[in-house]
């Protein structure tokens, strides 16, 4: 059975250049290497607008953008059959996480979903905060300079929101069979050259990647911005997303 890999971008992300990397003569969508390594599998890049203010344009609240995002993948024939592994960076993560929770609460209502939902079978998540990142909370104390948007509102440390939405997933997970792969930035980024202090260079502390699922994070030599650019197919990151879409669904 056909194999879909849907990648989903996070907080001020782009439909193919989160996913770009600089090649040896020109830049490269790295998620082709997938399609020419691992026979089968159809790849998908899932765009959506989440800015970090409303200076330079939106962001929808969670629960909105994941209605948002889950009607229409539902609309897409050619995700009608075959399992689903969603790849995700960042807010991403959080998207997803809140759209399969939606797609639950539905299934009584729409057959769509409920069969949407058995065959999502794994997903890698690449620096996704589950319990919130210190810079949401750093640009919503600036509010009236910063204008955060929804989307980095939600992404506050110690929201009531993310903190129910881990502890069902985690349920969710355990119960259905979900398989996961969580990798955390161990790297901080860079401001002109110099690596930031890890308390803010660390975009999302390890702490913050660890959902608390059976599956223990792995530690990559990545930053935030990064960890969804692996250089090479001999790259942490690639390998063991390649090795994870690989090997035999666990039933």
């Amino acid at each position: 059975m056909r194999a879909h890999v849907v990648f989903v971008h996070g907080l001020s992300g782009h439909l193919e250049k989160t996913w770009t990397v600089k090649g040896t003569n020109s830049p490269e969508l790295w998620p082709k290497w997938l399609a020419e390594d691992i026979s089968g599998i159809g790849l998908w890049l899932v765009d959506y607008p989440a800015a970090k203010t409303n200076w330079r344009g939106h962001g929808m609240p969670l629960s909105d953008r994941a209605d948002n995002i889950l009607a229409r993948l539902l609309l897409e024939p050619r995700l009608a059959r075959g399992n689903i592994i969603f790849v995700v960076h960042s807010l991403g993560g959080l998207v997803v996480e809140q759209l399969l929770r939606n797609a639950y609460r539905d299934i009584t209502n729409n057959r769509k979903t409920e069969d949407f939902l058995t065959r999502v079978r794994r997903i890698a998540f690449l620096g996704t905060p589950h319990r919130g990142s210190l810079h949401a909370n750093i640009i919503n104390a600036l509010w009236l300079l910063a204008r955060p948007s929804a989307s980095t509102r939600d992404l506050a440390v110690g929201n009531p929101q993310l903190r129910d939405l881990n502890f069902w997933y985690r349920q969710y997970s355990r119960d259905n069979g979900i398989q996961n792969l969580v990798l955390a930035e161990g790297r901080p980024e860079r401001f002109l050259g110099i690596a930031l202090p890890e308390t803010l260079g660390t975009v999302v502390s390890p702490n913050s990647a660890d959902a608390g699922l059976p599956e223990t994070p792995k530690l990559v030599d990545h930053s935030h911005i990064s960890i969804c650019k692996p250089a090479n197919r001999e790259d942490d990151v690639y390998v063991l997303l390649k090795d994870f879409i690989i090997n035999p669904v666990r039933i």
